[in-house]
């Protein structure tokens, strides 16, 4: 996929008033940049989220509290404790990314 086709598909699915302002500055790339880095920031952030509550329900698991599990099958098994880093894993490399 090169830079144009992503440019593209982007246009294609911004909302009608980014479609819009875009047009009035005559197709301005920077703004069509400005507006894609703001979308892969927000996409960023929602996996983020979900790595952060898989994290803390894994561990909830592991410890044997909160209502992930009602019968707490989990407690002090290794495997959700391993889960648990995981998750934490992921959202380190996903925010390192994002400072890339």
């Amino acid at each position: 996929m090169t830079q144009e086709d992503i440019d593209d598909l982007m246009i294609k699915n911004m909302p009608l008033w980014q479609k819009k302002q875009l047009s009035a500055q005559g197709n301005n790339k920077e703004l069509l940049d400005r507006i894609i880095k703001e979308k892969v920031k927000e996409e960023r952030e929602a996996c983020i989220l979900i790595c952060e509550k898989l994290s803390e329900k894994y561990w909830d698991m592991y410890k044997g509290r909160g209502t992930a599990e009602p019968n707490n099958i989990g407690r002090a098994d290794l495997h959700y404790q391993g889960l648990s880093d995981g998750a934490d894993k992921c959202e380190q490399a996903i925010r390192a990314r994002g400072n890339e």
